[in-house]
């Protein structure tokens, strides 16, 4: 049996930040439950192995966006953009031959390593307000089960 306590996998930021972190509980690939420190969980047995996917929908890579709005291709593949962004994604949880599937259970959010949000309805979305300079878009989808995707990220230049 494994579980994990914190923001992300195996981390332990309770006695730390004072953040309630999340935790996730497996038997071999039998899912047995999620849920939050200190909170009451909801558990959901299964054998769900198959990891989601999540498709980037808006911003897309290597774009000039001006205050939401898509404006031209740019040089050099770094997405650049102008003003708040509302960051949208598509995730959708896959088949595995013999296997329950359990839908998506949420979309993490994460600028610079760090978790902005976590949205369980889609559309998937998040506001993207940030401090001029470089930074890296990272989005998780998990599943019901637990399974996260193979994550996708972005890097972009903000000004304004």
């Amino acid at each position: 049996m494994k579980n994990s306590w914190g923001n992300s996998w195996g981390e332990d930021t309770y006695d730390v930040t004072g953040e309630r972190g999340w935790f996730r509980i497996r038997y071999g690939h039998c899912f047995i439950g999620t849920g939050i420190h200190g909170v009451s969980s909801n558990l959901l047995v299964g054998n769900d192995t198959g990891h989601p996917v999540v498709e980037l929908q808006h911003p897309l890579d290597g774009w000039l966006y001006l205050f939401g709005s898509p404006s031209r291709e740019v040089l050099f593949g770094r997405t650049k953009i102008v003003g708040s962004l509302a960051v949208t994604v598509d995730a959708w949880d896959v088949e595995v031959e013999d296997e329950e599937v359990t839908g998506i259970d949420g979309v993490e959010f994460f600028v610079d390593g760090v978790s902005q949000s976590y949205d369980e309805e889609p559309p998937y979305e998040r506001l993207l307000r940030r401090n001029m300079g470089f930074h890296t878009l990272r989005v998780i989808a998990f599943d019901k089960a637990g399974n996260p995707n193979n994550q996708v990220t972005i890097d972009f230049l903000k000004i304004l």
